[in-house]
């Protein structure tokens, strides 16, 4: 439903629905894309910062063996590629084609495009950076502070991330549905 009204330009209402109770009982997949979705409406806001805090918590938690793990990275890829941190967003369009075994995201592509291979061109990204480090731990969010942006100090409100953050929970701004 939230997606609906997010394709019907009411990405206020996608972002109500993700509070509902009916939202918290979603399996890990289905909350997944529900994050994807709410990060898309807050993306059509134009609340970028937003948008990638929330979605950090299923980057960081993902499972790269995961189906919905390709798209989660990806969508996190195309918001830090919309924020302009290019080289971030290479990092995870990586990540997305290491773990999109179904081959349902253009990630080879968009590797190609931003590291300006030639269009077309196969991208070998066996090599890559895993999504796992060395260690076996799931990686930290770009932001790059333990803790992922959740962990954002009170100085970086100044920079706007206190800001997004803030617009994440204002319950039905700008919706009068």
């Amino acid at each position: 439903m939230a997606d609906c009204e997010r394709a019907l330009d009411r990405p206020e209402k996608a972002i109500e629905l993700a509070r509902t109770p009916e939202a918290a009982d979603l399996d890990s997949a289905a909350a997944a894309e529900l994050r994807i979705v709410v990060a898309g409406a807050r993306a059509d806001l134009g609340q970028i910062d937003a948008a990638l805090v929330h979605l950090e918590p299923s980057v960081t938690a993902a499972d790269p063996q995961l189906a919905f793990s390709a798209r989660v990275y990806y969508a996190y890829a195309d918001l830090l590629l919309t924020a302009g941190r290019k080289e971030e967003a290479l990092t995870w369009f990586t990540r997305a084609a290491d773990a999109d075994d179904e081959e349902e995201t253009d990630a080879g592509e968009r590797i190609a495009e931003l590291s300006g291979d030639t269009p077309g061109m196969e991208v070998d990204t066996s090599e890559a950076q895993s999504p796992e480090s060395a260690e076996g731990e799931r990686p930290e969010p770009v932001s790059g502070k333990p803790g992922g942006a959740a962990a954002e100090s009170a100085e970086d409100a100044s920079a706007g991330v206190g800001q997004a953050r803030a617009a994440m929970f204002t319950d039905g701004q700008g919706s009068d549905e």
